[in-house]
């Protein structure tokens, strides 16, 4: 219960109990002359209960608008992920598509470059990372190694901060690892 309404309460009781100045209840301004009559108690507890009722009914208008609000941001930001979520689809469409007709190429018995793979491969990336997602480490790259980071595909077992080679990259999205980096603890001497 707030200041407020302690307030509001300590003063609707003085009302009631008819103390004049109500020194003692902070807040009260209720100033009458001698006790008051049933009538004028039934009176200012009616005052009362109208001025309660219109606060309850102030409260509610609020939560309503907030709850529109809060409806409206929902819809909004829903949208604005919608509308990201095309835009990457319409950069990955042509990608997509090309791997399909390679796919089919190859199941005719056709020949497919790879290197018509790999920029394929490369365009799908380059847009995955421009919506945010990163890559850990680079191919042949030698790092210490971070349990969270990477995951040991051949060797010994390493300890964390040992050096270790990048056999694929890894990536993450937003400071979440997506998918460990491989990496291999082979001597290299």
């Amino acid at each position: 219960m707030s200041e407020n309404d302690v307030g509001y309460w300590r003063r609707l009781a003085g009302a009631i109990l008819n103390r004049k100045g109500n020194t003692d209840i902070p807040g009260s301004s209720i100033d009458v002359e001698g006790p008051l009559t049933e009538a004028e108690l039934r009176s200012r507890l009616a005052g009362c209960a109208m001025e309660l009722r219109e606060k309850d009914r102030q409260i509610e208008v609020i939560r309503r608008e907030y709850a529109e609000l809060k409806a409206g941001s929902d819809r909004h930001a829903s949208e604005a992920g919608d509308r990201a979520l095309e835009e990457l689809f319409r950069k990955l469409i042509n990608p997509l598509g090309q791997l399909s007709r390679f796919a089919a190429l190859h199941q005719q018995g056709r020949v497919v470059e790879l290197s018509d793979l790999l920029t394929i491969g490369s365009d799908i990336e380059h847009e995955l990372i421009r919506v945010g997602l990163e890559r850990v480490g680079e191919t042949g790259q030698n790092v210490p190694f971070d349990s969270a980071a990477h995951q040991r595909l051949s060797g010994g077992p390493p300890k964390d901060s040992a050096s270790v080679t990048l056999v694929s990259p890894g990536y993450r999205f937003k400071g979440k690892i997506l998918l460990k980096a491989s990496v291999t603890t082979a001597n290299r001497e």
